[in-house]
């Protein structure tokens, strides 16, 4: 009887463990964008309004992004009006930086002025 009763005890603590560990304490990955050599993993995402973006570099390559595009292979700084400022934030190789909060709905773009036609529209729900 004392034996089942641990083995319940531990079973029932591993659960816990294993639901603590999935809970709201890790990154939420639709709110992360990868940066994956001279491009972006993808080119768009949706976001809720509030909500912060998070650029992943998972290379060794830097970035350095700004409100704007490319068109046609010419920089174009560009910030629609209420997007977060983003003046040449530099994402160093192998690491993570993020942008944000988005306050308003809207398209907002972002760029890399490094990497020709690296860009990222943002939408904000």
């Amino acid at each position: 009887m004392v034996k089942s009763f641990f083995t319940l005890l531990l079973l029932f603590s591993i659960a816990s463990v294993a639901l603590i560990a999935c809970g709201s304490t890790t990154p939420q990955a639709g709110n992360e964008v990868h940066l994956d050599g001279a491009q972006f993993s993808q080119s768009s995402i949706t976001l809720h309004k509030g909500e912060k973006l998070m650029l992943v570099d998972d290379s060794s390559n830097p970035h350095i992004i700004a409100n704007g595009m490319w068109k046609n292979g010419v920089a174009q700084t560009v910030q629609e009006p209420n997007a977060p400022q983003v003046n040449a934030l530099q994402v160093a190789g192998n690491s993570t930086a993020s942008i944000g909060p988005f306050a308003t709905t809207g398209t907002f773009h972002l760029y890399c002025t490094v990497h020709v036609n690296m860009d990222l529209t943002v939408v904000v729900h």
